[in-house]
């Protein structure tokens, strides 16, 4: 007899055999199971949204976060099958325009494990193609948040909580002519562009895999897979810039002229305590365009997840900054997040950090500040726009040629507002965006352009990681720095094996009260192995006291120092205690 995929709903592990959800037309139809067992259930309710009906049953709520019900169910399981996402939930802003499946809070969403890994025996959640018909993509195929509508306009989206997904593997691609080619992940393929690992882009029709914007303790992803997304492909929390932090701020002129520099509404991933995170591990992200893990919050933890991104947008020295990474640690203000034993191929950083002031934007703002921003650009930039004001439509609204033109401009307005930040006497203002106690440890990092880059950070560790691009012999891999210490301060990096990194092994730059108050000072560098690198240790219009400690740097590239301290202000000490290194190293600094 024929079977169905269903969605089986648990309370305190039994069954509840009345409400085992399946698609229109599997009423009475048994349940798939793995392989070789017989079903143990039969479908008993039907509907076209069946996935998304048993989520609001198990939990009592709907798209508004009423509770219309009793919860009840604490866990869900989904059979073997592909669950095709068939219809669009519509979702407000910040959260997008909308979504595939809403998960509400008090629930775990798990596909049944099976022994095998065949399509046949795995459970897979994807957008369908009746939802690539029509003209938006979705923002998301899963978002985890209380509601995805209802709120008022001056009130905060309420955290999610007490939520684990996990054993299901997520695709953006809506191509059905073979959906086991699309669940392919080979990291190679991946970096390098190759199918089936990537598909065709007109096959991605979702941005964010799975999306976490506000939480407030117990949130689990664990053993999934997501593929095929322009965004990220776990995204947490949000920076919200085009809304102010206060909403009484959109009305206020000295926020809305684009002369006074406001803060910008952000989006908390918060868990409950630094020794009870939100995790998010063991997972398998591939052909993410824009990038693997977001981290925006407090107390996460990140964990053994392999993750491999499709796109560069940096591909030479001529460019200022990347956009994509593989994990995205510290943004706005993010603090207390352990980023270890992630494997990590491919896009600009693998594991990346940006502490900028959390500005609120506005496009009176761009029209105020366009000189600043054009002359800053690069010539290729400068061809494209005007010098006098910036790309407008007949809306009136920004128009930039690419996103990363927008990306760079942008960034450029956020470096105005930090740098002139620094002289206001309020610490939450000067500080505002620094990342702090954020761990990078144990990770293997490969073809990226920066392995680790911290920007705006502080009390930061980075140690035992392994930066390799030799792996697989790929001689056309730009690269630029092993690890970036960037108007950070009070960083330790110690024990990081930096092997075959085209450009400098470790970079520590920023002046003093320019992008940050400390620029880049007070780091400790230490016990760190750098081999095959065209430099070894620099510092570049950097900060002051910082400590070089038994580093050993061995076989750099001919004709290059192995390490220059030339642009390091020499207030307080620079310990040069060296283990196994050559003399070829400057070692005057300012």
């Amino acid at each position: 007899m024929a079977a169905t995929q269903c969605a089986l709903l648990f309370a305190a592990h039994i069954p509840i055999i009345n409400y085992i959800y399946c698609n229109t037309g599997g009423l009475g139809m048994p349940c798939t199971s793995c392989q070789g067992e017989k079903s143990l259930y039969n479908c008993t309710k039907e509907s076209e949204t069946w996935y998304q009906d048993a989520l609001y049953s198990a939990t009592g709520t709907t798209s508004n976060g009423t509770h219309v019900a009793q919860p009840m169910a604490d866990k869900i399981i989904l059979t073997p099958g592909v669950v095709n996402i068939t219809t669009r939930k519509v979702a407000w802003h910040p959260l997008g325009t909308s979504t595939g499946l809403h998960v509400p809070s008090n629930v775990t969403l798990t596909g049944m494990q099976c022994s095998s890994t065949s399509v046949s025996d795995v459970v897979v959640i994807r957008a369908s193609p009746l939802i690539a018909n029509a003209s938006s993509r979705l923002s998301s195929l899963i978002v985890v948040s209380n509601q995805i509508q209802g709120w008022g306009p001056n009130e905060h989206i309420p955290g999610a909580f007490n939520v684990t997904i996990s054993n299901i593997i997520v695709s953006g691609s809506s191509n059905e002519v073979d959906v086991e080619n699309d669940l392919t992940c080979n990291p190679k393929d991946v970096v390098q562009g190759n199918a089936p690992s990537v598909v065709d882009p007109s096959n991605i029709i979702v941005e964010r895999g799975i999306f976490l914007p506000v939480s407030s303790g117990s949130i689990f992803i664990k053993n999934v897979t997501v593929l095929h997304t322009f965004g990220n492909g776990i995204e947490t929390g949000m920076y919200d810039q085009w809304v102010p932090r206060y909403m009484n701020d959109k009305n206020n002129p000295v926020c809305a002229n684009g002369t006074k520099f406001c803060k910008g509404n952000v989006l908390w991933f918060n868990g409950t305590s630094f020794t009870n995170p939100n995790v998010i591990a063991n997972n398998t992200l591939c052909d993410n365009r824009f990038g693997g893990i977001t981290i925006i919050g407090n107390n996460v933890l990140v964990t053994k997840n392999h993750i491999a991104v499709s796109k560069k947008e940096w591909t030479s020295s001529s460019q200022m900054s990347g956009t994509t990474m593989g994990v995205s640690a510290a943004f706005v203000g993010t603090s207390n997040v352990t980023v270890s034993n992630n494997t990590i191929y491919g896009g600009d950083y693998g594991v990346g950090s940006d502490g900028s002031y959390p500005l609120y934007v506005s496009i009176p703002m761009f029209t105020y500040y366009w000189g600043d921003i054009y002359k800053s650009m690069p010539p290729s930039f400068q061809k494209r726009y005007s010098p006098k004001h910036p790309p407008l439509d007949s809306n009136g609204n920004l128009a930039f040629q690419t996103v990363d033109d927008f990306v760079h401009a942008q960034q450029r307005l956020l470096d105005i507002a930090t740098t002139a930040e620094n002289n206001n006497t309020d610490v939450s203002v000067y500080d505002g965006g620094f990342g702090k106690n954020i761990v990078i440890t144990g990770n293997n990092i490969s073809y990226s352009v920066v392995g680790v880059s911290l920007y705006r950070q502080k009390d930061t560790i980075v140690s035992n990681n392994v930066l390799e691009n030799a792996i697989w012999n790929l001689t056309t891999i730009f690269t630029m720095w092993g690890i970036s210490i960037d108007h950070s301060h009070n960083t330790t990096t110690t024990n990081n094996i930096i092997n075959n990194w085209n450009g400098t092994g470790i970079m520590v730059q920023g002046r003093p009260m320019t992008l940050s108050r400390l620029g880049g000072s007070f780091n400790t560098i230490i016990t760190n192995s750098i081999s095959y690198c065209r430099q070894g240790i620099t510092f570049r219009n950097s900060g002051i006291i910082n400590t070089v400690e038994n580093n050993a740097v061995m076989r750099w590239k001919n004709g290059n120092l192995a390490c220059d301290f030339s642009g390091a202000i020499c207030t307080g000490r620079m310990n040069l205690s060296w283990g196994n290194i050559p003399q070829e190293c400057n070692t005057e600094c300012q």
